[in-house]
Order: structure tokens, then sequence, then C-alpha cells
């Protein structure tokens, strides 16, 4: 038993590693010798998700190695231990979370372990990056560029992920696809198009369901499909909301036992179209939509599967909004977006185009912020504003970064700003050698320039400081959407 506790303290004071010399219940021991794994205190064993793993322990120790036998395990939740291989060298794909791992150097005729403890770091190669759609002639494409890997100086190393819905699914996207959502309150990507739309776990890629799987959807859904929008609510009171658009009509889903599929509701009555128009007000219950057949704002309350509200927008009292008739605009939305918090209060933007072809501006905002507010129609037009054509035509994108009040006007191969804190326009923030397809702005350091020849797209990811070019990759198709997580 001394020898045993002379071996016990020469582990504590090991400066390379530490092993635990595991005792089987045998107590009568001879003395085997010392184990030693010299490259384990100061290894950084970092794997992307799905990427093969080998860490080849360096071991000293004068025990024959005929007489030697080794396990990996791996520590699951703190709750169990998976045996990950019974070689010398560990060489297993990473298809595990972040996990400690035990490496055990066994003396076999005695039973004895010799345990030494390190961690493996597993991070998803999908979790922090650009995610494009795009579309070819037979097929449509979801590529991923992922930033999750750190060089020297903790530089970025971009790794591009081409085809990875197709490489993980082993099947190919509908051909005309149309946008790209994420959803990080449940870790997922919506892809909608002519025919479907898709639910992807953001994790691994893998498809989770058709987009109409998780509805239990009245015949005239499930029968056609389209969704011009699907938008999914992530705050903390209702989960279990779900927004979709189709036909020309808005549901409200809600969850059915907390699972799927989801049941339906319409919260909107009466004569109407809803196409693509709307937009979260402060909040995920309270939308802001506008009716394409009365071309007027409709304010709609989903608090839960009983709120069936709607209101026409009111105008509070705002000059310059004053002779706006509520009933019919009489002009067309071709833009509505929630563009953050400003002074307390959720700011709207909607961009209107008239009979005569003229684009016209409306800036809103709403005392709306949390999901039981006790007023939920008190909103305001402050600010209405023709736009200079120089800045828009029927062709111009439009931009609005998440938790900003700026707006981007992308323009032939022009980027005009809109800054909404002052209302007003500066004049060619950036300019591309060539028409621009698509435009991303992030409030991280980046932005993004989609480019294209006819067949392909080029995307340059850029910095915001200087409009430097990061990074570039080359996307296959016609991009259609793109978003930066």
């Amino acid at each position: 038993m001394k020898k045993i506790l002379n071996i016990v303290a020469g582990f504590l004071v090991l400066l390379f590693a530490v092993a635990c010399h595991d005792d089987m219940g045998n107590y009568d021991y001879n003395y085997m010798g010392d184990v030693y794994v010299t490259n384990f205190a100061d290894a950084n064993f970092s794997y992307k998700y799905g990427s093969q793993i080998l860490i080849e322990p360096t071991i000293l120790t004068n025990i024959p190695e005929k007489e030697l036998g080794y396990m990996w395990l791996l520590n699951v939740n703190g709750l169990r231990f998976d045996t990950l291989s019974l070689e010398r060298n560990l060489d297993v794909l990473a298809h595990f979370e972040t996990s400690s791992v035990e490496f055990r150097v066994i003396h076999e005729p005695s039973g004895v372990h010799y345990t030494f403890g390190t961690q493996i770091t597993v991070s998803e190669p999908f979790s922090s990056g650009w995610g494009f759609l795009s579309s070819t002639s037979s097929a449509g494409e979801f590529s991923f560029l992922s930033d999750v890997e750190r060089g020297v100086n903790n530089t970025i190393l971009w790794e591009y992920y081409p085809m990875v819905y197709q490489n993980v699914n082993d099947e190919s996207l509908m051909a005309n696809v149309h946008t790209l959502g994420h959803n990080g309150g449940f870790g997922q990507w919506i892809i909608t198009g002519d025919d479907e739309g898709y639910i992807l776990n953001a994790e691994n890629m893998e498809k989770e369901n058709m987009a109409s799987e998780y509805f239990a959807a009245p015949e005239y859904l499930t029968s056609s499909f389209s969704p011009a929008y699907i938008g999914f609510t992530d705050d903390e009171v209702s989960k279990s909301i779900r927004f979709i658009t189709t036909g020309g009509d808005l549901f409200a889903a809600t969850q059915i036992n907390y699972g799927y599929p989801f049941d339906f509701y319409a919260p909107i009555s009466g004569e109407h179209y809803i196409g693509d128009k709307l937009t979260r007000v402060g909040n995920d219950m309270v939308y802001l939509v506008f009716d394409e057949a009365t071309r007027r704002y409709l304010y709609v309350n989903l608090r839960n599967s009983n709120a069936k509200s709607q209101e026409v927008l009111k105008v509070d009292g705002t000059p310059d909004a004053s002779d706006i008739d509520v009933n019919n605009l009489g002009m067309d939305c071709v833009y509505l977006k929630y563009a953050g918090i400003s002074w307390d209060k959720p700011a709207i933007y909607s961009i209107l185009k008239d009979d005569n072809g003229a684009f016209h501006l409306h800036a809103m905002d709403t005392n709306v912020s949390g999901p039981w507010d006790p007023n939920p129609y008190d909103i305001r037009i402050n600010s209405v504003q023709n736009i200079d054509p120089k800045y828009i035509d029927d062709d111009t994108k439009i931009f609005i970064p998440d938790g900003t009040k700026n707006m981007f006007f992308v323009k032939g191969n022009q980027v005009h700003v809109y800054v909404g804190s002052n209302n007003v326009f500066v004049e060619n923030w950036y300019e591309a050698d060539d028409t621009i397809l698509d435009f991303y702005f992030t409030t991280s350091g980046e932005f993004a320039v989609a480019l294209s020849d006819g067949e392909n797209s080029l995307v340059e990811i850029r910095s915001t400081k200087d409009q430097t070019v990061i990074t570039t990759v080359e996307v296959n198709g016609i991009l259609k959407d793109m978003v930066r997580i």
C-alpha cells in the first residue's frame, strides 16, 4: 500500500499531465511502473463538427507495450461515459458537442487504469458566418461561409461550404427560391420559394421539415403552399406563435401541445390581400401589415390564439400627415420594415409608390414595446417625404440593418444611405464597379456586396470602416438572398 501511495503522490506533482491510478478492487498489487502523458497540458484540441479528430498521446512509461491497453471515454453531460475508442490514438469524427474526455492507459495483466483528462472543443461550422441562397436553371442552392475558426491574433479563418443543403440532405432545393431567413431563437434557417418552404436545423443544416408539415393546415393551404413570408417569433412570452402569408392571407399558427403540427387562425377578416409587406412592431406579437387590396395599413394584434383583432392604422396628430386617408393611401407599398428602437420607441419605415410613379417615405413610431403593452394601437406617422429619383427606381433594393434607423438604397452600382436620426440622405456611400445584385449591412463591422456575370455571383465581404475587401466567395447561380449570423 505504501508503494501505491508513492505512486499517487508522484502523480500530484507531474509537470505535464495528471493521471489517476484507478483502484480496480484488487488489493494484492505489485508495483507496475509510472505512466505519463506529456502532450495534454498545453494542448488545444479544437475541431469543427464533422471533421476528423486525430489525437496522438505521447506516453512515457517503463511498462512493456504488450501489457498496455487503451480507452478513450467521452463525458456525456456529466451523466455517463461513452466509449470513443479502444486504440492508443484517437481517430474519430467530431460528431459530439464540446466535452471533457478521459484517456485511460490500462495495465491489462492487473486491470489498473491510469486516467488522464483533457477537453475536446467542437465548434459548429454553421454557428457563425454568411448564408447564401441562389438559384440555377435546375435547382436552388444554399451555401455557407463560416468564420468560426480563428488564427494568429484572433484573425478569422474563412471556410466556404458550397451546396451545403444538397450535401447534407442528399437532395436538391426547388429551383425557384426566393428568401432566406434565420431564426436564432429556435436555431433554424427558413427558405421560401414558389412551391414550398424549408425549415433547416441551423447547427447541422439538416432539413427538419417542409414548412407546410409544421402546420395542421386547412385544405386550401395544403393543396398549394407557396409562402410569401414565414415569421418565427423568439420572444420569451410567446414562442409558440408562427406567421405565414400565402395566397393573400395572413395566418397565425399556435402550437398544439408544445409540439408539431401547428393550428391556424386567420386574424384579418373582410376584403384584403396580404403579401410580404408586413413587419413586427416593437415585439413579435403585434404586426403592421399593408393590405394590397384596400391600399391601407392594418395593425394586427396576435397576442394569443383568441386575439383576432385588427385595426386600421391611426394617424396621431402629425401635421405633415394630416391629409393622409388611412382607409386608402392611394399608393402601393414596396417596402415595410421595423427599424429598431429609438428614444424607447420602435421605428418603422414604409416606402410607397404612387400612381404617377413617384416614391414616398413614411417614417413611423409607436409606443408598443412589450408583448403585453396596454396601448397596442397608438402609432404615429411622424415624417412624410418624397424620395428623389436619383436614390430609387423600380429596381432599387432596400435594406435596413437590425437595430438601426438607417436605410440603404441600392440602385445600379451605387449605395445611398437614409440617416433616420436626422431624415437626410447620404448620396453614393459606396460605389461598385458593376451593377449590384444584392447588399447586406451588419452592425458588427461588415457589409456584403453581390455582383453577377449573368450565370454565377461574386460576393465581396467588406469592412464598414474603410470599405476594403475582407474576403470574397463565388456563389453558384444567381444570388437571391443572403444573411449574416
